[in-house]
This record gives C-alpha cells, structure tokens and sequence, in this order.
C-alpha cells in the first residue's frame, strides 16, 4: 500500500491453454475512506409519476443492435421511466449461478447497466453499429453483499458523442444500499472489431515447423541382418492425372495391405508437390500429388501407423531422419525442404483477410451456387427469430460438426440438395409453446438445421 493507504488492482487473464501472455484488462485503485453514503431509494416504488417501459422482446433487440446477452446476463425485469432517470428491477438469472461468494455477483452488476441503454441522450442515433461499453468508473461503493434481486436508479450526466457519463444506485427490495457508483463513463466500439476478436480466437492454421532431431537421428538409418524394413518407400509419380494417379497409390496401399508384411513395417509414399509449406506458394501445388495425400489420409486413418506420407524437394532422403521422426515420434506426414524436415501443427491464425457476419444477430454460411468453396458466404436469415412454433427451442449455437454431405453441397454436386450444417451443440435462450422437458440455459446437443451460424431453431425431438 502507498503512504496513504490506497492499493493499486489489475485486473489480467489469458487462454485456458496457458500458450499466450497475461493481458491486462483493467487497472484500479482501492481506497481506504469511504465513498460518501447515498441515501437509497427509500419510499414507494417504483416512484410516483414514473412511466412503465416496455421490456418485452428487450433482449432480443439489444442482441440485434450488437449486445448479444447470454442466458446468464439476462437479469432485467421491469424498468420505468422518472424524468430523465431510468429505475429498474433486476434479479440474478438461475443460469448465472449461486451468489454466495460475491461481493455482488458480476452478472447481476452488468445487469444493473442494462437500463441505461433505454436512456435518451438527447435523441442520438442508437442504432448506428456501435455498442457502448464501460470504460472508467469512479466512486464506488459496496454496501451489502449477497444480494439475488435488486431495485436500480441509472442517472444519465455528461454526454457528447466519444463519452457518455451515468450515475448508478443499486438497492434492495427494502431501499437499502447495495452498491454505489459516482460515475460511469461509457465510450463506443466497433461491432464488427468486437466479432472479429471474438471470432480470432477460434481461428486456426496449419503451419508446416521444423523437426528438431537429436544427432544420433542422422546416423546411417538402414536395416540391418535378416530384419524386417522398417519401412517400404515408393516414390509416386503423379504426372499431372489426378485420378489415375489416386487410383495407382489406392492399388498400391490395397496390395501392400494384403501381402503378408510384418505389422510393424510400414509404406513410405514419397510425393513432390502435394503440400505447400511456409516458403511454398499456392502455385508450386500439383493436384495429382495432392489428391494423393488426400487418399492416403483417409488410408492412415484407418490403419493407424501403416502408411507415412513425404513430400519432397530433393532426389535424396534422410532415412536416419526419417525412422526418428516416424518410429520415435509417431509423425504419419512431413515435408522436406532444403534439407530440414517439417511437421504440420495447429496454431492459431492471425492476421489476414476474415469474412465477418452480416452485423445482424440471425444468420448462417450458405452456398450461392457456385459450385465452389470461395461460394459460402454468411446470409441473414431473419426467420431465425420469428416467434417458435409448437416443440421447437432457439439456441445458441457454440459448435457446428462439418460432415462430408456439406462440402458436396457446397460444390454442388449433390443435385436438389441445400442448405449446410446438420449437427451441433449449443445453450437453449427460448423454448416454444408445449416445451417443458427443456428449459433457457439448459445445454444441447443433436440434429440442427443450418448449424453455421450463431442462432439456430431445433425440433426438441432432435436435441438432448
């Protein structure tokens, strides 16, 4: 603590994989004095003249204007207006967890900010693809600890069109004091800057890394005495024909799975031109070697540890190497460039053209008809929120299974056939008339019409 008992807060976090550095996120001072005591909201309630507004279908407006509030953010329930100010009633959503533990648990304090997006700053324009989001805030003051529903009185102050200021009072159904905050100031983001650093984090790559080998792995690698080969190279000549270049390696791999070898060898396909590494260019591919390794891949994964695909640029191979590298390491698919082996690896993608969404709340990727992959493309499908019929929930959608149907859709190649995404998980926020084995924040998984995309309508006799 400094001499006159202030303490510095920082507040950071990082990906639960522990790969990136901590980012802070915000940064405080704690006060030894208190902040001055308000006087509550003590009196009737709501307050007299005070005007209902209406709360109905609130959050599903708010997630179309880019503030897409979970189940467990979901707190507001009444708001009225009283002159300039806006008071409110907010309760803790069952999907948010206990309360115990917490000064005031944080989904009903974000909550408590709801009500200020029915403000009126002076008629500014709301909807104008920006979210106002809170940046400092100034004299607060906790009070009470443990509440679950709360009165709140948000007061709007200084305003122009970089900062917003308000004031807050949270309370308890009796007037007391809850928490109190002087002032905070609100300043505006991009939707489509916020989508694209959401949707970054679960972007990934292949990048092709260098092996490191140790020195016994460059010693001579070849077989000795009456030992079964470690393994059978076959170089492929793909010569340009994909297709009878993918049916020479499919007889091959058949052939060499019926001869009676050992179960330990293993058939080395050695191929020019199928990959492209990180100082390759998409031009240097040859699309007979890569339809290769596409058949090959489909070989390994139904015979693990048979089959090891090479992809070359030179006339020499590193055998030493390469037995390291496949009967230590367990590495079915390499590279060699310059003399130095690769190994793909899953890292995250940074950088580079995205495909954001449309900016609406219901859409999904669908095909134009094309005929190719660059054809999907995010569409708006309104009909996502329209009211549900009988057994059906909405849901939001947190993973999407990709099956091989989608990509024959996609390349149109399956006549009388649309529509991508059949299979998917997610977290229920509305259920239709009838449903009652489901209920909002239940987590699903099943059948999805249209999985890609952040909302979908299931039939509940799909889902579990």
């Amino acid at each position: 603590a400094a001499d006159d008992g202030r303490r510095e807060v920082r507040v950071y976090s990082r990906p639960d994989d522990g790969d990136d550095a901590w980012v802070c996120h915000a940064t405080g001072i704690l006060t030894p004095e208190p902040t001055a005591v308000p006087e509550g909201l003590i009196g009737a309630w709501p307050a007299s003249g005070s005007v209902p507004v209406e709360v109905e279908g609130f959050y599903e407006r708010m997630a179309d204007a880019g503030y897409a509030y979970g189940p467990a953010f979901q707190g507001l329930r009444s708001v009225w207006r009283d002159g300039d100010d806006l008071l409110a009633e907010v309760a803790l959503p069952e999907a948010a967890g206990s309360r115990d533990g917490y000064g005031i648990h944080p989904a009903l304090l974000d909550a408590a900010l709801h009500p200020a997006l029915l403000l009126d700053w002076d008629g500014e324009q709301q909807d104008d693809g920006k979210v106002w989001l809170p940046f400092t805030w100034n004299r607060v003051g906790l009070w009470a600890a443990g509440a679950d529903t709360v009165r709140v009185r948000v007061s709007p102050g200084e305003h122009d069109a970089t900062e917003r200021e308000l004031r807050l009072l949270v309370t308890d159904a009796a007037g007391t004091n809850v928490l109190s905050v002087g002032s905070v100031t609100l300043r505006p983001a991009d939707v489509g800057q916020l989508k694209s650093a959401r949707d970054d984090d679960g972007l990934f790559t292949v990048r092709w890394t260098p092996l490191p080998l140790p020195a016994t792995a460059t010693e001579d690698g070849s077989d000795s005495g009456d030992e079964a080969p470690w393994a059978v190279v076959a170089p492929v000549e793909a010569g340009g024909d994909g297709l009878a270049a993918a049916e020479r390696v499919l007889s091959l791999v058949q052939e060499f799975l019926a001869a009676p070898q050992p179960a330990e060898s293993r058939l080395l396909l050695v191929t020019r031109g199928a990959v492209a590494t990180e100082d390759d260019s998409d031009s240097d591919i040859d699309p007979a070697a890569a339809s290769v390794w596409g058949l090959v891949r489909s070989a390994q994964s139904e015979h693990p540890g048979r089959f090891v695909l090479v992809d070359t640029d030179a006339d020499d191979l590193p055998l030493a190497a390469l037995r390291y590298a496949v009967e230590e390491l367990d590495e079915p698919q390499l590279a060699l460039r310059d003399g130095t082996l690769l190994i793909p690896r899953l890292v995250r993608a940074t950088g580079g053209p995205a495909v954001g969404s449309p900016g609406e709340r219901a859409w999904r990727l669908e095909t134009s008809g094309t005929g190719t992959l660059e054809g999907v493309a995010p569409v708006v499908c309104p009909e996502l929120v329209e009211p549900l019929a009988p057994g059906q929930v909405r849901l939001e959608v947190r993973a999407a299974g990709i099956n091989f149907r989608d990509v024959l859709v996609s390349l149109g190649m399956v006549p009388g056939q649309t529509g991508l995404g059949g299979e998917g998980a997610g977290v229920v926020t509305e259920v239709g008339p009838d449903v009652t084995h489901l209920a909002v924040g239940d987590q699903v998984m099943g059948v999805l019409g249209g999985s890609f995309g952040p909302v979908a309508v299931a039939d509940t006799r799909m889902v579990a």
